[in-house]
């Protein structure tokens, strides 16, 4: 496998690089995942650890080593638990954080199995701890995870990865091939890395009351460097930021993390982060190898959580009011009112109201909603019922308002139409109004009767109301002019009888000039003995009805007549024979 510096890249590599979109795009969507994600074994396809998200290794000794390494010995454990692996650079977010978590002394890594081990049970008992009051936030992890490297694709076979850190701006992924190329070209004095370490009371082989004394005495080093690389946990990262006359300021462009776990702060350690940095991660996959992997790679990924489903509750049911008795005692007073009303049972309606009326108010007092009545008044429930003596008493006697409007009709509700579906096709049936318009009590009459008591009403007392107006009726109905009516009709009814007259004279004339039929020919018949035959019984034979074809309705009458007489006589003589 060839070995590349990220600073000395062959330039025929540098121009057929492109970025691998799949794995750089932390939102790609992702396919659904499979119930057990599926490993590649082919010998050239690429080595990845099914419990340790966004891990691809290069080398079979590379995939040996992170077996090893603090990361997968902590995601494992987390999975045995029931929790959920972390990414690379989440690890190392979680090591940073942890006081005291790797301790021991400057000896090389070999020694720090048991050091490295408390620190991932540390972890593993924190990361308990916090599973049990996760936020929503702390629980939402995108699709695909951002990993700490950034692979590129040189046709027709090789990739290589380089660190997200060592760019000027890591989020901008727009920029990542250009900075690349102009990496190539250092600075003439060379470049300058400022890389620092601490934990468990050590600093790169100094101890801790020392380091800001060497950082001071560092300054000129520290403020030419290109890169500022700090390992330390959240109260070590004071020792380096947030004090008076700081040598690195809080916001400092050049601050980067080790985009990967680190161990004991030591200078073999340091030196050995510094190769990790800026040596280059190449793979040589074919484009096919490349699908195969990032399909892989995808369906390693958790499953996304499904979005729960709100139901929404079930408004609460209306509690029933509590009514006392004089509220129960009103409600029944409305509902015989409204049922004397309904039925037309005016003599119960005018003792009742006598006696009950000025309690329940006047006799325009509003129906209450309760009741479920669509119409406004008494009179209006009347006219909708169509008893005309109710109507007449509450027009003449009681003093009800006709031109108080109807309650509008609720829209698309058919069982409120303007008449209930039984409107009268006469003359003076009122117009259909749209709804929303104004109508009276006029308007719900069904049939010619009710309207009239309006119209008679309205002659009789025409400055009671606004008959005309407000009230909606067409036109009065005198006395005089229902005599005038009454009159026309009987004259309309003499004249249809005169002409029923002249039809039926008509008729008997027509008959009377018609041509007499000729007499039936008798033909002496035989005596007919005693016998219970049907054909000896009124009636004569079944071809007693062929001589009468083609005669009109009275001469069949009268032909008819006749056989019956002498079918009489053959019976009398039958019987003086014996």
């Amino acid at each position: 496998m060839s070995q590349y510096h990220v600073y000395s890249l062959p330039v025929e590599l540098l121009h057929t690089l492109t970025p691998r979109n799949l794995i750089n795009a932390p939102s790609q969507p992702s396919k659904p995942a499979a119930p057990e994600p599926p490993e590649i074994a082919a010998p050239s396809g690429p080595r990845t650890c099914n419990i340790c998200q966004g891990a691809v290794f290069i080398a079979l000794e590379d995939q040996r080593t992170h077996f090893r390494s603090d990361w997968h010995r902590y995601n494992v454990k987390t999975r045995l638990a029931g929790g959920k692996p972390v990414t690379e650079s989440a690890f190392t977010q979680l090591v940073d954080a942890l006081e005291d978590s790797l301790s021991g002394s400057e000896s090389s890594s070999d020694e720090s199995d048991s050091s490295d081990s408390d620190a991932v049970n540390n972890l593993v008992s924190k990361a308990k701890q916090k599973t049990r009051s996760l936020t929503p936030d702390e629980d939402q992890r995108p699709n695909v995870p951002q990993t700490a490297l950034t692979w590129f694709h040189s046709p027709p076979s090789t990739q290589i990865g380089v660190y997200r850190a060592l760019y000027s701006d890591p989020k901008d992924a727009s920029k990542y091939l250009d900075e690349l190329r102009q990496m190539q070209d250092g600075p003439e004095e060379g470049r300058q890395w400022a890389m620092f370490m601490v934990a468990g009371g050590h600093f790169a082989g100094a101890i801790v009351r020392d380091i800001r004394n060497l950082l001071s005495e560092w300054r000129d080093e520290i403020d030419a460097c290109e890169r500022i690389w700090i390992r330390a946990s959240g109260s070590n990262r004071k020792i380096f930021l947030g004090y008076d006359d700081a040598v690195i300021q809080k916001g400092d462009d050049r601050l980067r993390t080790f985009p990967f776990p680190t161990r004991r702060p030591t200078q073999s350690e340091l030196a050995r982060c510094l190769l990790e940095l800026t040596r280059v991660k190449v793979t040589h996959f074919t484009e096919e190898a490349l699908r195969e992997q990032d399909e892989a790679y995808l369906q390693s990924l958790p499953k996304p959580k499904p979005v729960p489903v709100v139901v929404a509750p079930e408004p609460e049911k209306p509690k029933p009011v509590k009514l006392t008795k004089e509220e129960e005692l009103l409600r029944e007073k409305w509902s015989r009112l409204l049922e004397m009303v309904t039925k037309g049972r005016l003599e119960p309606l005018k003792t009742f109201w006598e006696r009950e009326g000025s309690k329940l108010g006047s006799i325009d007092v509003r129906i209450p909603e309760w009741t479920g009545e669509r119409r406004a008044t008494l009179l209006q429930v009347a006219v909708q019922a169509g008893h005309e003596d109710v109507v007449r008493w509450f027009l003449d006697e009681a003093l009800a308002d006709p031109t108080i409007p109807v309650p509008n009709p609720k829209f698309d509700d058919p069982d409120d139409a303007d008449d209930g579906g039984n409107r009268s096709d006469a003359s003076d049936t009122p117009k259909s109004l749209p709804k929303g318009s104004r109508r009276t009590a006029y308007d719900l009459a069904r049939s010619k009767g009710v309207r009239d008591v309006f119209r008679r009403c309205a002659a009789i007392h025409p400055d009671r109301w606004d008959w005309l107006g407000a009230g909606r009726v067409p036109s009065t109905l005198s006395l005089q002019m229902e005599q005038v009516q009454e009159e026309k009709k009987k004259e309309r009814r003499k004249g249809l009888k005169d002409k029923v007259r002249e039809r039926e004279a008509r008729e008997r004339e027509r008959e009377k000039e018609r041509t007499p039929s000729p007499p039936v020919k008798e033909t002496p018949k035989p005596s007919i003995p005693q016998s219970n035959s049907m054909f000896n019984r009124l009636g004569g034979s079944s071809g007693a009805g062929e001589g009468v074809a083609g005669l009109t309705p009275e001469m069949r009458a009268k032909v008819e007549r006749e056989r019956r007489a002498r079918a009489a006589e053959a019976r009398m003589k039958a019987l003086s024979s014996r």
